[in-house]
């Protein structure tokens, strides 16, 4: 396929990063400000295109989707998807973030206990995965 790539990152101008990123994209949902203008506040702050803060939207709450499912196996890679893995790494570590922005995808409390993850996950929960979010996580 022409033109077809794995790696979903956006290019940032000089002193931006992507936590700065989706630091705005989240921030600006939880606010209730509308998409036409988190799009415009994309491309004006970060420079980006129109494809590129359509992509950077998108991403960022992929990120957060997967990291509702409370799998590990869910999370993306850093290198190829890093605005999607930031999002996961804030959903995984701030439960009410997810809340906040997907209600229904909210962990319950009874599945976050140690014993129903355990039933949940079986013998995965104690092997290879065992202490890790994902590859690059941050403690």
């Amino acid at each position: 396929m022409n033109g077809w790539t794995d790696d979903l990152s956006v290019k940032l101008p000089p002193g931006r990063t992507v936590a700065e990123l989706v630091d705005v994209i989240l921030r600006s949902a939880l606010g209730g400000v509308p998409y036409e203008e988190i799009d415009s506040l994309l491309r004006t702050e970060f420079e980006l295109s129109a494809d590129d803060a359509e992509l950077a939207w998108d991403r960022c709450f992929g990120g957060l989707v997967r990291a509702g499912t409370r799998n590990t196996l869910n999370c993306p890679p850093p290198d190829k998807d890093p605005v999607a893995w930031e999002s996961f790494q804030r959903g995984w570590r701030d439960a009410s973030l997810l809340a906040s922005i997907y209600p229904d995808m909210a962990p319950k409390q009874a599945a976050s206990t140690p014993l129903a993850s355990a039933r949940r996950l079986g013998w995965r929960r104690y092997w290879p995965f065992r202490n890790k979010v994902c590859a690059g996580h941050r403690q």
